[in-house]
């Protein structure tokens, strides 16, 4: 409970501060935007991000501990078992920064508020969904 309490708190804070940002006035002309970096550094970034999420960490020992006790009976298994799990998930992230890199240059200034601020509401209700479970 404490760390569902914690995650719902902080997912709330990282809704907040996207949602303000993206309300703030348009950068000027006189002040170029920043640069995310080359993007294998944005990809590690979000890896671990991922890797130190406690709710992945806690989800992922649910599924385990859900599954039946001979799935996972032998190390071949055990190793297939994450193999598919990490491969699932990079590559998830990766059609996201793909889709977002696509995507993201070629939107309008409006349809990029409008998609950032759709997307801080998504991570509000997983806040308010956890804060409340």
């Amino acid at each position: 409970m404490p760390l569902r309490v914690v995650a719902g708190v902080v997912l709330l804070a990282v809704a907040v501060h996207g949602a303000l940002g993206a309300l703030r006035p348009p950068a000027t002309a006189a002040r170029p935007p920043r640069s995310a970096g080359p993007p294998w550094r944005t990809t590690a970034a979000f890896l671990a991000l991922t890797l130190l999420n406690p709710l992945t960490v806690v989800t992922f020992a649910a599924v385990v501990v859900a599954l039946p006790p001979d799935l996972l009976a032998g190390a071949g298994a055990r190793a297939a078992f994450v193999l598919g799990v990490g491969g699932a998930s990079l590559a998830w992230q990766l059609a996201l920064g793909l889709l977002g890199g696509l995507l993201g240059a070629r939107l309008s200034p409006r349809w990029q508020r409008a998609t950032t601020l759709l997307g801080n509401a998504a991570i509000a209700v997983l806040a308010v969904a956890a804060l409340t479970a």
